[in-house]
């Protein structure tokens, strides 16, 4: 029986979620309680000798006021003031954290009003006010911008003349992810790998116009056939797994994701001879020629090239202002209904043959 709660144990604190939202709750806890100590409340962390709810919300008003105003040093504790106030997306996170810390341990949050058995509920009115009043005192949001197809049109023709073999392969793979409204994370390597799990050749899927299967060792047939491409996404940040979508030839040579996704299969059979379908799609060479030593792309250099591109001059010829903020693929929610294909066809995507994927 200790075996298998010390197992429930592991998979509550390590497979429910990651490392980082661990980190993060722990790390809003350390400075819960070094603000009680600072207001002489030492030990007490749960308020269980503060029994009066309106104490416990004038405490959680002064937390809330101090991750607003104050830095904090590694054991959680208030350093010197901030030079710009924190947002209130970051504080109602942090609250959320401190909150979801009470509740594990079978505490009412003194951020919110207890509905229920469980203590659970909606955050306190005050608290609510207060956080609605950061949030009209905070500076606007800068918003990413987005990358258009004319701008992935410049990183192909970049790539095609550049003495670096590889960046025909990170091209490749940018136009290949934007088709498919990846993050960088699902196709090549990041510094802090996550949940989310790195595609590899096998999870890449070629099919004809009858929808008969291609091996993807099968060059030629491959190249000159393929007419849809599928893939698996085995394990996402949001819990979702072998998630499979589809994309069909668009027509247009360079941005069409089949050519992309052949592209990247077929470089990696006739330069590697690879026969392993668990081989990464990052994997690529640095020159020509047979004793060229092997490398792996990752997400630092993916950016590098989209920024290369930026720089030169793509971003003003190619239009990449205010009004293309709509193609911004790095936020979740839109990256969620591209992959879930509601409707999302505008003049900017459907003319160069990129649209939402198909679920398969």
């Amino acid at each position: 029986m200790l075996r298998m709660l010390r197992d429930a144990n592991d998979v509550e604190v390590l497979g429910y979620r990651g490392e980082a939202a661990n980190e993060k709750e722990d790390r809003q806890w350390r400075r819960w309680r070094a603000f009680l100590d600072d207001w002489g409340i030492r030990g007490d962390y749960l308020l269980d000798e503060v029994p009066d709810i309106h104490e416990r919300l004038l405490l959680g008003r002064g937390f809330v006021l101090t991750l607003r105003n104050f830095e904090f040093d590694q054991q959680g504790r208030a350093t010197k003031e901030r030079p710009r106030p924190m947002v209130s997306a970051t504080i109602r996170d942090a609250i959320g954290c401190v909150a979801s810390s009470f509740r594990k341990r079978g505490r009412a949050s003194p951020f919110h009003v207890s509905q229920r058995v469980d203590g659970t509920g909606s955050t306190h009115p005050r608290i609510r006010a207060l956080l609605k009043g950061f949030e009209r005192q905070d500076p606007p949001t800068k918003k990413q911008k987005a990358l258009t197809p004319p701008l992935l049109l410049e990183i192909f023709e970049s790539a095609r003349h550049s003495p670096r073999r590889w960046d025909r392969q990170v091209a490749d793979l940018i136009i290949g992810g934007y088709s498919f409204a990846m993050r960088a994370c699902e196709f090549c390597k990041t510094e802090k790998p996550g949940q989310t799990k790195t595609l590899r050749v096998r999870d890449i899927e070629f099919r004809e116009s009858d929808y008969r299967l291609i091996k993807w060792d099968d060059g030629k047939r491959l190249r000159d056939r393929a007419h849809f491409v599928s893939i698996t996404f085995t394990d996402q940040k949001n819990g979702a797994k072998m998630e499979k979508r589809s994309h069909s030839r668009s027509g247009k040579e360079v941005l069409c994701p089949v050519r992309a996704w052949v592209s990247v299969i077929s470089r990696i059979r006739r330069e590697f001879g690879a026969s392993d379908s668990t081989t990464y799609l990052t994997v690529c060479t640095t020159r020509e020629g047979p004793l060229s030593a092997p490398t792996e792309i990752k997400a630092k250099h993916i950016i590098k090239t989209i920024r290369e591109a930026c720089g030169s001059g793509g971003a003003k010829r190619h239009g990449i202002n205010r009004r293309n903020w709509a193609l911004d693929q790095s936020d979740p929610e839109l990256r969620w209904r591209l992959r879930s294909n509601q409707a999302y066809q505008t003049d900017k995507l459907w003319p160069w043959g990129v649209g939402g994927a198909q679920p398969s």
